[in-house]
Parts: structure tokens; sequence; C-alpha cells
């Protein structure tokens, strides 16, 4: 049996690491360098990402999103990325200004 727990901290970790290590990858391929302050930010970029899903998904489970019918889901589930990105959005400002 899958332990759903684990599966769902392994992937999750796994993705954002994943994104991590491919905004680097793209960064060294497009300057030919990274600095190590580029690289402590997009770390942190995926924690805070990590993080503000993660919360998303406890937000969602509690409203009990999947038992809704599309028409019901589609809007939150829209609405919740627009409020995701501008949170990202605003808390990647004070991390790249101390970087």
């Amino acid at each position: 049996m899958v332990n759903k727990y684990r599966l769902y901290w392994t992937l999750q970790i796994g993705g954002w690491l994943v994104y991590a290590l491919l905004q680097i990858g793209y960064s060294v391929d497009a300057a030919g360098t990274i600095s190590v302050r580029r690289v402590i930010f997009l770390v942190i970029e995926a924690l805070l990402c990590l993080i503000l899903t993660h919360f998303f998904r406890r937000f969602a489970n509690r409203g009990r999103w999947l038992n809704l019918n599309m028409a019901r889901l589609i809007p939150r589930i829209l609405a919740g990325v627009v409020v995701l990105s501008l949170i990202i959005y605003f808390l990647k400002i004070p991390v790249s200004l101390l970087l």
C-alpha cells in the first residue's frame, strides 16, 4: 500500500527541487555563469512555493474542493492561482532586496 503522506511530500519536495534546478540550469545557460546570490534566491523561491502550495492544498482540502463539480471548482482554482501568484511575487521582493 502506498503511503499517501510520504508520496505527497516526495512529490512536493521533488517537484520544487526540480523547479529550482531547472531555473539554475537556465540561468547558467543564458549567462554562462551564475552567482551564489542567484542560487540562494532560486532555492528560497522554491521553498516559498513549496510552503505556499502546501497551505493552499490544506485550504482546498478543508473546503472540500474535490467534492465540487467543475463549474464551481474551476473559478476557485483560477482565483487560487492568482492569489498564490501575487503572494509569491510580493514575498520574493524582500528576498531579492536582501540578496
